[in-house]
C-alpha cells in the first residue's frame, strides 16, 4: 500500500482485512481496519470436466465448467451451450453452479459448445451408442399380393426406444399363416414361399416387440394342388374315373335305347301299346291274379260296363281290375279304353 500510493491491487478470491495502526503521544496504540471480500474476475477461459466421454443411449453424462480469471482465480462458471452447431437439446442444468447433465439419446458424434460470453468459448467430443434392446420393429414386404408358390421377401429394421437402428437380433422369429415357407436370409432378411391361397399375416417377433403384416396370395391350379397335397391328386384322379363312367354308361344307354327302337320297327307297329305298359300284378288293392300257369290269351270281351261287376275294384296306382266268369282277370290303366287281359 505504501509503495502503491496507499492502492491495494485485489488479486487473490477471499476475505481480507486490512488494519492500520499507530502510537499516540502518551504511548497507546491506535488502530483501525477493514474487512474486503475479494471475488474472482470475468472469466478468460473455460474448461470441462466430464464423467464420461461415451455412453450408451439412455444414460447420463456429468459436465462440470470452470472457469479462469485473469488473476488465475478458477471457479464454477455457468454457459450456455449449442451442440452439433445448432440448439443443444439434451443438455440440462442443474441447481449447482457450473454443473450440467448430458441425456443421451442420438447414437453418433456428439460436439457440445459452451461459453461464458462471445469471447470464452471452448468445447468437448461426445459419443453415444444405441441402446440393443429391440424398442420398435419396422417391416417392409417386397410385395401385398403373390401368386401360389411364388416368393415375397420381409426385410426388417430395428430400433431402440430412441429410435437409433441397431442389428435385428439373431433371436428375431419371423412365421406366416397358411402353410407358406419361411426361410431366413441374415440380416433382416427372410423369404416367404407362399402356399394356400387368401389374406396370410406374417408375424415378426424380436425380444418384447411383435408386428404384423398382412398379405394376399391369388390361386393357381399348380398350387391348389400343392396346397391339397396327395388328397387333392387322389381326389382328381376319382373326379375323373367317375366322369369316364358316366360318360360310358350314357353312351350305353342311349345305345342300348336306339338298339331296342329299330328292334321295334323291325317287328312293326301292330303290338298294341298297352302290353308295353303292363301293370305289376297284385300291388295295392288289385287282385293278386289266378295262381298256377298262366292261362290262354282269351279274346277282349265285348266292351260293357264291366265297373258294376262284383269283382270290379281300382287298385292304389289307378288300374281297374275285373274277373270273368271263367276266372280270367282283366285290366285297363289310366287314360286306356281297352281291357287286357292279364297274363303271368
Amino acid at each position: 500500500l505504501l509503495a502503491n500510493n496507499m492502492r491495494w491491487q485485489a488479486s487473490d478470491i477471499g476475505n481480507f482485512t486490512i488494519k492500520a495502526t499507530n502510537l499516540s503521544d502518551s504511548g497507546y496504540e491506535v488502530s483501525d481496519f477493514v474487512s474486503i471480500t475479494i471475488h474472482h474476475g470475468q472469466a478468460v477461459s473455460l474448461h470441462a470436466t466430464e464423467d464420461a466421454t461415451t455412453a450408451t443411449a439412455g444414460y447420463q453424462i456429468t459436465i462440470a465448467i470452470t472457469g479462469t480469471d485473469s488473476d488465475g482465480n478458477t471457479f464454477p462458471q455457468n454457459v450456455e451451450w449449442r451442440e452439433n452447431n445448432g440448439v443443444a437439446h439434451d443438455i440440462n442444468s442443474t441447481t449447482d453452479e457450473g454443473i450440467y447433465t448430458y441425456q443421451a439419446r442420438i447414437e453418433g458424434p456428439h460436439t457440445l459448445t459452451y461459453s461464458s460470453s462471445l469471447t470464452v468459448s471452448n468445447e468437448i467430443e461426445l459419443a453415444v451408442s444405441a441402446k440393443r434392446i429391440v424398442a420398435y420393429l419396422k417391416v417392409e414386404l417386397s410385395s401385398e399380393v403373390v401368386k401360389q408358390l411364388e416368393e415375397i421377401t420381409v426385410n426388417v429394421t430395428a430400433f431402440d426406444e430412441y429410435w437409433n437402428e441397431i442389428p435385428v437380433p439373431s433371436s428375431t422369429l419371423v412365421d406366416s399363416t397358411g402353410r407358406a415357407e419361411v426361410l431366413n436370409q441374415g440380416d433382416g432378411v427372410w423369404r416367404v414361399i407362399t402356399l394356400e391361397e387368401g389374406v396370410q399375416t406374417i408375424t415378426i417377433n424380436s425380444g418384447q416387440v411383435d408386428e404384423e403384416r398382412t398379405f394376399t396370395v391369388t390361386g393357381t391350379l399348380e398350387g391348389f394342388f400343392e396346397a391339397g397335397g396327395i388328397l387333392y391328386y387322389v381326389g382328381a384322379f376319382l373326379v375323373a374315373a367317375i366322369i369316364i363312367v358316366l360318360l360310358i354308361v350314357l353312351k350305353v344307354v342311349f345305345t342300348g335305347n336306339d338298339d331296342e327302337w329299330d328292334d321295334e320297327d323291325e317287328d312293326g307297329d301292330d303290338e298294341p301299346i298297352t302290353e308295353r305298359r303292363k301293370p305289376t300284378r297284385g300291388g295295392g288293392a288289385g287282385p293278386t291274379g289266378p295262381a298256377g300257369p298262366a292261362p290262354t290269351p282269351e279274346p277282349e270281351p265285348a266292351q260293357t260296363d264291366f265297373t258294376q261287376d262284383d269283382s270290379y275294384r281300382v287298385d292304389d296306382e289307378g288300374t281297374e281290375w275285373w274277373e270273368d266268369e271263367a276266372g280270367t282277370w282283366w285290366y285297363r290303366q289310366q287314360g286306356d279304353d281297352d281291357w287286357v287281359q292279364w297274363v303271368d
